[in-house]
């Protein structure tokens, strides 16, 4: 039997989106920030470093796009970004 390690990895950062951003609204203004998923954060934090955003061409970017979406409460595209996932 194999596992899709791209397919294990992608259920982990969508589990860890729906986990994280509300941590991140939460929390946005504290000093004493909680951390939920290390991994996702960094993966945030790199997406925050950089100086533009070109379309979404893997399953990690359009993760990124989806949460950047649901933070600013708008669902129906963080939606359509998990659903434009294809991994086989």
């Amino acid at each position: 039997m194999h596992i899709n390690l791209q397919l294990l990895d992608c259920i982990y950062m969508i589990s860890a989106m729906l986990l994280e951003i509300p941590n991140i609204a939460e929390n946005q203004y504290s000093v004493n920030k909680k951390i939920i998923s290390k991994n996702f954060k960094k993966l945030i934090d790199l997406y925050d470093s950089r100086g533009f955003y070109l379309a979404p061409e893997n399953y990690r970017d359009n993760i990124v796009f989806a949460a950047k979406h649901l933070n600013k409460s708008n669902w129906k595209k963080a939606i359509e970004h998990i659903f434009s996932i294809k991994l086989i």
